[in-house]
């Protein structure tokens, strides 16, 4: 900001000197561009987030504990992305049934969530398992 106006005060001196002091700050807020509500910028970043598909794990990570609930987002989260295909990884070979059993759901609300294309299936690797491995486990 301080620089801006750092800025903003060396265009003006640059216009006292072009045109005097009278005609300067006339001349500077003609160029410079009229306030617009903030309303406006914002629905014009929505519609652009809206058209876009996130392609960053964080987003998943972020909303993890919607798709699988709370309990097991605790012991599991989503590590990369495969072929359309989300890695998770999971610390608890115990939960790691009830992921098989939620996965068709969770599957849906991502889709739901994101679209259709974003994600096709979940492969689910123990923690500590490589996520590059060629044979990932289609639990």
């Amino acid at each position: 900001m301080a620089r801006n106006r750092l800025q903003l005060r060396a265009v003006e001196n640059c216009l006292k000197d072009w045109y005097g002091n009278a005609d300067a700050r006339g001349e500077l807020q003609r160029w410079l561009p009229s306030p617009q509500p903030i309303q406006n910028e914002l629905e014009k970043i929505k519609a652009k987030f809206a058209q876009s598909r996130p392609k960053d794990i964080a987003i998943v990570l972020q909303m993890w504990s919607d798709f699988v609930g709370p309990k097991l987002a605790k012991y599991s989260r989503p590590i990369a992305f495969r072929e359309k295909q989300i890695v998770v990884e999971y610390d608890r070979a115990a939960f790691l049934h009830e992921l098989i059993r939620i996965k068709p759901t969770a599957i849906r609300k991502i889709q739901e969530t994101f679209g259709m294309d974003f994600c096709t299936g979940m492969w689910l690797i123990n923690q500590g398992s490589d996520p590059n491995a060629e044979n990932l486990p289609q639990s």
